[in-house]
């Protein structure tokens, strides 16, 4: 959607390193659920585009923990609020075939 390419432009995903979760992207994350992949856009000045996708058949609640979330701030970039951090974890609702964009700063 457009929403998504606008939140690529802002971030300025062109000019960060790319985390696919089929490479190295997942080995920053614990407790990942099956069927859920995590990738990452990263600048040099630590900022972050955390995208957390569900490749199941149905709405899932995940808990997902990252050294990357103890210090930081995390803003849900499509739907537009704060996500709650404790601990370096955070707590997440995907529908079915469904993706959050985190920014992490």
């Amino acid at each position: 959607s457009s929403i998504v390419w606008g939140i690529f432009a802002e971030f300025n995903t062109s000019k960060a390193s790319w985390h696919p979760y089929y490479k190295d992207g997942m080995s920053a994350f614990d407790n990942v659920p099956e069927k859920t992949v995590i990738s990452y856009y990263e600048h040099e000045d630590g900022r972050k585009l955390v995208v957390v996708a569900n490749h199941d058949e149905g709405e899932k609640n995940v808990t997902i923990s990252s050294d990357l979330f103890k210090t930081a701030t995390v803003y849900d970039a499509y739907d537009k609020h704060d996500v709650a951090t404790e601990n370096g974890k955070i707590d997440l609702t995907l529908s079915k075939f469904d993706c959050k964009f985190l920014l992490v700063k």
